[in-house]
């Protein structure tokens, strides 16, 4: 009788194994024959399992840091001048104009009555304790504390060329 219970469980997780293959494996070979296909819903998450083929053109978007260390302009590392919040988080700084001025963003979609806004809470008296913290984390990686730039690229890559397209730079003063 333990022998049949015991059968009866493993071949319960059998079944279920073999269940779950034939339904999450050809969505899966189907994305993988075809990117433009997929069986709507499927296992592929939003990032996508689709391969990155060679013979088309890849964007991303780059951000850099850049503020002068005894007179020259060099390269800031952005983990170490935002630290402790985290780099990832440079491009919303950057939409917020680092603090230093009122941003508002409105999109309207006209097909429906829904429009988004986008702001930041900018304070102008707050402008200074925004510059005091900037000028100390400058001071603090060894840059001097006048000013530092933010450049936007998008990368461009097509087979082993990369291409580097500078799209936004803006320079904040401290001073």
């Amino acid at each position: 009788m333990e022998y049949l219970k015991t059968l009866w469980v493993n071949l319960k997780y059998l079944i279920l194994t073999v269940v779950l293959f034939a339904l999450l494996i050809p969505p899966f070979i189907i994305k993988l024959k075809n990117r433009n296909l997929e069986i709507f819903p499927s296992i592929i998450m939003p990032s996508g399992a689709g391969l990155i083929y060679k013979d088309e053109l890849i964007t991303f978007a780059a951000y850099e840091l850049y503020a002068k260390q005894n007179g020259v302009l060099k390269k800031v590392e952005i983990k170490s001048f935002l630290a402790p919040i985290p780099e990832w988080y440079i491009n919303h700084i950057a939409q917020s104009d680092f603090g230093f001025d009122s941003v508002s963003n409105e999109i309207t979609i006209t097909k429906f009555p829904i429009t988004f806004r986008n702001f930041n809470r900018f304070v102008s008296s707050e402008l200074p304790n925004v510059k005091t913290f900037y000028k100390k984390k400058l001071q603090k990686i060894g840059f001097d504390d006048s000013l530092f730039i933010y450049r936007n690229y998008n990368i461009q890559v097509l087979d082993s060329f990369k291409n580097k397209i500078l799209v936004n730079e803006k320079t904040y003063y401290i001073k």
